[in-house]
């Protein structure tokens, strides 16, 4: 907390200066309220009233998005719920962000279940959720659901479910908005988005672009993205369809590479934004479609839901042997449920049922060279089916009591083909094989039981328990290259990863008061992670891991201003294995910060002036790839704090704000090597960064 107490003149001189001259602040004007919307979510798969879900829930509204100064929604999370990002290589929320909601560390976004408005956006691979197709533009708010998911949602979702919501044409939505931002390291993005609306449909167009030279050398990004979305509003009936594409080109500049056992520290020789890697890149093209029927007949609701997505990657690494691949993936879904609620006797129940299906396939050819890709010494493809059936009943027992239980069935069948061609280019130095073709069916089920009891003035009690589930992904299973003993490459396929979670949640609801506080265990069997210190096949099934916490957040909003924080204890341990000769229990489990903190304030000065300022804070970490524990370093604890200043006022809107206020140096991820000992890579993160945001809405929103 020191961090919070420092002051720094040469600072806070000129942005007093540019603030007073931005938004003419004067004591004698009329202070405008800050306003409070009732919240509605559709993490249940339908539309529900807060105060109706037997569950914990944290939500980001669109009021704290545009105070917060992020530029992208890891960025976001980590600054307002408590949640920690990993592997955020260089702090532009690039596509290697994980987002951790319950110390998966690693694997974080195998058991954080991200949803963009319902539907799963990341692939069965380990590419992370491309962050760049969902610029903060486009969102309408974010719901948060810890340590729950399993049975509406299926596999994936042990530490729980993030639910983005996009902006959607509203009936008689009438505007057009434009806005721009500029700032350091030559960033500037722009936005258009534009609504047309009437009693019986809706029209939203939603357009963004983006280019920064980043922090780090060789690590400039462009990135655009577009959005289209129609509603009809029938009596009983509304019908929507959205159309997107997304489009990112970013350099990649590597890890620095610190070993204290023979003096390298490539922080200190080429500096914190210096660059290892000037070849590597990353470009992505994405494209997607859904569209929805939503029949609502009283005390019966009916949807139906479908998509598809296609995406093309292609990457460059000079490190791995000079290794280029282009990756094509497609999905397509369709989700259909029916809820009913009605009586028996004075017991109320809310009753849903569905039904997921979806087919994912890859094809992945890789070269020595871009040149050289349309003769790959490498193809790997593979299909992927998965059916689910769920059902969930919310009973409400009284006015103050509700019951909720449900329970899911899932089937997966994938298949996998491997072919290598020792004649193309590059192969010789490759030294690899073909691995069998194989495939697997496999299915799994899962459960829930929330238990809630009204209290007083909104105050609220409850327990739940839940089994839930995660399959290994391609890459898991040896899409990249997995060998056995031999060293003969191999698909592995593994066991299914089975948590049960238990909770006590206590808190308040009320428009301008709320708390919550969470306890919870996980305990895991099977537990997929890369284990890459045992000879053979890197991915493995570790046998026994427990996870303790405690999470407590808190906000207070007044008539012109507004506060909130968060606190998260976590205990992520192995509690049997081994990985090569190490005896892994009782080792912390790598990348889980023991404690996180948050806080959030916001005071509305007159002429609707907002000054915000957030301060984030995470302890130390075990560097990724030390399951044993055995390296002398961790990953140091550091904090953050950032100031924004926002004014709106007939159609304008104006802002200008500090990420890192206090030009800390820090980094949140390091990697341990698996063949040097004493040797990791760092990724030097942005030290203080400033920006300038103006934007003018024409119409009525």
């Amino acid at each position: 907390m020191r961090y919070l107490l420092m002051y720094s003149l040469k600072l806070w001189r000129p942005l007093a200066g540019l603030f007073s001259t931005l938004f003419l602040i004067t004591p004698t004007s009329a202070q405008k309220p800050i306003d409070i919307d009732p919240i509605t979510l559709n993490l249940g798969r339908f539309d529900d009233a807060l105060e109706k879900i037997p569950a914990n829930l944290k939500i980001i509204s669109i009021e704290e998005i545009e105070r917060s100064g992020a530029t992208n929604v890891p960025e976001l999370l980590s600054r307002y719920a408590g949640v920690f990002t990993s592997m955020d290589f260089f702090g532009n929320g690039s596509d290697s962000a994980k987002v951790d909601l319950r110390a998966f560390g690693s694997v974080a976004d195998e058991n954080t279940l991200i949803l963009i408005d319902g539907r799963r956006v990341k692939d069965n691979d380990l590419s992370t959720v491309n962050w760049s197709s969902i610029p903060l533009k486009f969102i309408e708010r974010i719901e948060i659901l810890r340590g729950g998911g399993a049975v509406l949602y299926g596999r994936g979702a042990t530490a729980g479910v993030i639910n983005i919501v996009t902006m959607s044409p509203g009936k008689r939505d009438n505007f057009v908005e434009i806005e721009g931002t500029t700032g350091t390291y030559n960033t500037d993005s722009g936005a258009i988005a534009g609504s047309f609306g009437t009693d019986k449909y809706g029209l939203m167009v939603n357009t963004q672009g983006y280019s920064s030279d980043n922090y780090r050398t060789n690590n400039k990004e462009t990135r655009q993205a577009g959005q289209l979305a129609y509603k009809f509003y029938g009596e009983s009936i509304e019908t929507s369809i959205q159309i997107g594409t997304s489009q990112q080109n970013v350099r990649l500049p590597g890890a620095l590479n610190i070993q204290p056992s023979n003096g390298t520290d490539e922080v200190l020789s080429l500096g914190r934004r210096g660059s290892t890697t000037p070849n590597d890149f990353s470009r992505a093209i994405e494209n997607y479609l859904t569209g929805g029927l939503d029949v609502d007949a009283g005390d019966s609701q009916a949807i139906i839901n479908f998509g598809w997505r296609s995406s093309n990657d292609e990457s460059f690494f000079d490190a791995f042997n000079d290794t280029y691949a282009e990756r094509d993936r497609e999905t397509w879904h369709v989700s259909p449920r029916l809820r009913r609620a009605f009586n028996v006797g004075s017991i109320e129940h809310d009753i849903k049922l569905g039904m997921d299906y979806e087919r994912w396939s890859v094809t992945r050819n890789v070269s020595d060279a871009e040149q050289n890709i349309s003769d790959p010494h490498n193809i790997f493809k593979s299909e992927q089916r998965n059916y689910g059936l769920y059902v969930e009943n919310t009973i409400g027992i009284s006015d103050l009591w509700a019951l909720s239980v449900g329970a899911r069935w899932d089937e997966q069948t994938q298949s996998a083909i491997d072919t290598f061609d020792a004649n193309a280019p590059g192969a010789a130095a490759k030294f690899e094989s073909q691995a069998p073709a194989k495939d697997q069916k496999i299915s799994v089920s899962g459960y829930e039981l929330n238990l809630k009891r009204e209290l007083q003035i909104g105050r609220y009690v409850g327990v739940s328990t839940n089994k839930s589930y995660r399959l290994a992904n391609v890459d898991e299973i040896g899409a990249t290259g997995e060998f056995d003993a031999s060293f003969n490459k191999v698909f592995q396929f593994l066991r299914p990863q089975i948590s049960h979670t238990h909770q006590l949640f206590f808190g308040r609801n009320a428009p301008q008061y709320t708390y919550n506080v969470n306890l919870y265990q996980i305990d895991t069997r099977d537990e997929i992670r890369l284990d890459l210190l045992t000879t053979g096949a890197g991915n493995t099934n570790f046998p026994l891991t427990k996870r303790q916490g405690f999470e407590a957040q808190t906000s207070f909003m007044g008539p012109h201003f507004s506060v909130s924080s968060a606190y998260v204890y976590t205990k992520a341990k192995f509690s049997r294995g081994t990985t090569g000769t190490h005896n892994l229990t009782g080792k912390t489990i790598p990348l889980t910060p023991k404690h996180t903190f948050n806080f959030n304030g916001t005071y509305r000065f007159p002429k609707s002036v907002d000054l915000s300022l957030d301060f984030n804070y995470f302890s130390e970490q075990v560097m990724d790839n030390d399951e044993p524990n055995i390296m002398h370093t961790n990953i140091p604890d550091y904090s953050v704090t950032n100031l924004k200043l926002s004014r709106k006022t007939d159609g304008w809107k104006f802002g200008a704000g500090v990420s890192n206020l206090f030009d800390r140096e820090y980094h949140s991820y390091a990697v341990a090597s698996g063949f040097t000992a004493t040797r990791f890579g760092v990724y030097p993160l942005p030290e203080r960064v400033i920006y300038l945001t103006i934007g003018k809405t024409f119409g009525t929103k």
